[in-house]
């Protein structure tokens, strides 16, 4: 790969990264319910002092802990997940100061929740198809079905089955209360991974054109 394609490369990587977290910041603004990514680390900090990029870094870090204890061995895209996590709990934080918003109504509401969907699947689709250093949410599914001997597709229902118990688990013992749990959850749940498939089936070709045809199809078999 020539050093035109690598930047190309990496800047489509870069502002998939920053897609993705003002993605998790605009769903968790909604109150409508957050996405089930996106639910342990919101619960996290509302039961805490910790803000939304701390408890993001936290849950991403037990992720990336999780992919060490069933690989067994190093990994580099898996040691690399450590500092990508503290990376991305501060971009999370740092929009979460720059877009302030409470109490929204509800064309807010459902206009956060749309967007927020759409950047997570965008930024999703930039950062996978890139095959840098993954998401460590999506690295952890990999290490889930990894150890179930189960596709891609049922490890990821497994996944976010595991996070909605915790959520309820955290809400109930903290708060005696379901936290962050809603339509909205329901809605990402059923939209975020067809969307995903979309973006990977229609925009194939610039995703070609940045990086080798085998790392772009990649994701839209596992979807």
């Amino acid at each position: 790969m020539n050093r035109k394609k690598m930047a190309q490369r990496i800047l489509v990587y870069a502002v998939g990264v920053l897609v993705l977290a003002l993605g998790v910041v605009l769903n968790t603004k909604c109150e409508l319910g957050v996405s089930t990514t996106n639910s342990v680390p919101f619960v996290v900090s509302k039961v805490s002092s910790l803000t939304l990029g701390m408890a993001c870094t936290i849950v991403y870090l037990a992720d990336v802990t999780f992919q060490c204890i069933v690989y067994r061995k190093v990994r580099i895209k898996v040691l690399l997940q450590f500092p990508f996590s503290f990376l991305f709990g501060w971009i999370v934080d740092f929009y979460n100061r720059l877009i302030p918003i409470v109490e929204p109504g509800l064309a807010m509401k459902l206009l956060l929740l749309v967007l927020g969907i759409l950047f997570t699947a965008i930024g999703v689709c930039m950062v996978v198809n890139m095959d840098f250093v993954p998401n460590p949410p999506d690295g952890g599914v990999q290490a889930l079905a990894a150890l179930t001997k189960l596709p891609f597709g049922r490890a990821k229902w497994l996944y976010d089955g595991i996070l909605l118990l915790i959520t309820v688990v955290i809400s109930l013992a903290a708060a005696h209360t379901i936290i962050g749990i809603g339509i909205g959850t329901v809605v990402a749940f059923f939209t975020i991974g067809n969307l995903i498939y979309f973006i990977n089936k229609h925009f194939a070709g610039f995703f070609n054109s940045v990086y080798h045809k085998e790392a772009a199809a990649k994701p839209a078999r596992d979807s």
